[in-house]
């Protein structure tokens, strides 16, 4: 996602018409396998949002690695569209953006897929059921 942004996360998170997958601050995330060892301090205080589906039939994917070439913002499109069974297009990727996206530690060359793919498929599983 580039530029302004589509959506207003409280709006997200408090309107009825929308449709949104989220992980409780409450339940801290667990390593996602393959993952470095890496240890943070931090403790999210909000819903980490990973899909929204808008009343319009937007869908907004959130993913907290970003995109240094690599291609992800396509590959996780996709993922979620085949999930969903939804246009490619209808997809919006918001990557890496640290106060809007689930902490799922750093961007680490081409290891996205392996690290967050599985977490993000996920969602839009159990927002497709």
């Amino acid at each position: 996602m580039t530029g302004k942004k589509v959506y207003d996360r409280q709006a997200l998170l408090h309107d009825p018409d929308h449709l949104i997958v989220y992980r409780d601050p409450i339940t801290p995330p667990k390593p996602a396998p393959g993952q470095p060892g890496t240890h943070s301090n931090f403790v999210p205080t909000e819903p980490e949002i990973f899909i929204a589906i808008l009343s319009a039939g937007q869908v907004l994917a959130f993913n907290g690695h970003v995109d240094l070439g690599t291609g992800i913002r396509t590959a996780l499109a996709q993922i979620v569209a085949e999930e969903l069974e939804v246009a490619l297009e209808s997809v919006t990727m918001v990557l890496g953006d640290p106060f809007e996206v689930p902490n799922q530690g750093p961007t680490i060359a081409s290891a996205t897929i392996q690290i967050t793919a599985e977490p993000l498929r996920r969602a839009a599983a159990q927002a497709r059921e």
